[in-house]
């Protein structure tokens, strides 16, 4: 069994970083591996906050931990993480990828990736949604800059349809 991280895994901007990856592999990654549950990461925006060495220290960090833990990581087929924070592995006959996206447009290189890297029966983890869906005002990251409809945003959960009501209780 996995888990999937999604991204915002720390604050980079709330102090060290370093030692903020330090805290979160110490204490939820390892403990996890040691149950014999594997830990991917998607590199979220507060993960790195734009510094390019912020983003190299992440990518050293769990280059560094897949290495260090390779007995767990065997088990999942065509796992390459070198080319990290875009990586995929293989589980139980579905692919998983995971991209470094933000918002916005996918990039050539990504799209690029995704072209080679998917295959019938994958499933794909990025920070942030690809595409805004029945035609929601979302705000553009964390700016709260309204988004077009249609375009790729964060929608906020205010704007998430209610379930629809199923009347007084013992009622259909």
């Amino acid at each position: 069994s996995f888990v999937v991280f999604n991204g915002d895994t720390i604050n980079s901007n709330s102090g060290d970083y370093k030692q903020d990856w330090s805290k979160f592999i110490n204490e939820i990654a390892n403990p996890l591996v040691q149950s014999g549950i594997a830990s991917f990461v998607v590199l979220g925006n507060h993960d790195y906050e734009g510094a390019s060495e912020r983003k190299t220290y992440f990518n050293t960090v769990w280059k560094q931990f897949y290495q260090t833990n390779n007995v767990l990581y065997q088990k999942f087929g065509n796992f390459d993480y070198q080319n990290m924070p875009v990586y995929s592995f293989d589980f139980n006959g579905k692919r998983f990828v995971l991209l470094d996206y933000q918002s916005g447009s996918l990039s050539s290189s990504q799209t690029s990736y995704l072209q080679s890297n998917t295959v019938q029966n994958s499933f794909v983890f990025a920070h942030a949604p690809f595409v805004n869906v029945k035609g929601k005002q979302c705000t553009g990251g964390d700016t709260g800059t309204p988004v077009p409809a249609g375009s790729a945003g964060r929608c906020p959960r205010s704007s998430a349809p209610s379930p629809p009501s199923s009347g007084p209780a013992g009622t259909e």
